[in-house]
């Protein structure tokens, strides 16, 4: 786990830093070990409240390479909810909810697939990728003006992409 390793780094660190080096070319000032261990203690908080929804994000995708997409969409989403600052972790929860929807056939998951692709894209308007899943979504609930709308700006956005076009 990349948090946990990073803080045995730190921490590992904050005791070599609590000596006092010499070197010909460098010194290095003795830092007191609770000092350090303050720093690493406060560091962690913090990266512990910016990965929040880290790990329900990984279990979800490990749900899904199982092929458990119930369980992974409702981890995904969530991680979303928790993170709504990460488009990633939208339109992950989009995608998830846009297959979830073809497993289960409930409307309800469209929408938050629709919902989830929007909130990517507002935060993160540059991914033609996720424009064309969008588009996707809405050909699916129906709407193939606004689907194919959808298309030509994916298409707009990265002209050399092949599977664009096709999908118009």
């Amino acid at each position: 786990d990349p948090p946990f390793y990073v803080i045995c780094i730190t921490l590992i660190f904050t005791f070599i830093m609590g000596r006092e080096r010499n070197h010909p070319f460098i010194r290095l000032p003795s830092i007191p070990s609770y000092v350090g261990f303050g720093l690493v203690l406060c560091w962690g908080a913090a990266n512990i409240f910016l990965l929040r929804g880290e790990a329900l994000y990984w279990q979800g995708v490990t749900f899904g390479r199982q092929g458990d997409w119930q369980k992974a969409q409702g981890l995904i989403c969530q991680a979303a909810d928790k993170r709504p600052d990460l488009s990633i972790y939208q339109f992950q929860c989009g995608l998830a909810s846009a297959y979830q929807f073809e497993q289960a056939g409930d409307p309800a998951l469209l929408e938050m697939a629709e919902k989830k692709m929007e909130e990517g894209l507002a935060l993160d308007p540059y991914w033609p990728v996720h424009m064309a899943n969008q588009s996707m979504i809405k050909w699916q609930r129906g709407d193939k003006d606004e689907a194919l709308a959808s298309m030509h700006q994916a298409v707009e956005a990265a002209p050399y992409n092949v599977l664009f076009w096709l999908n118009l």
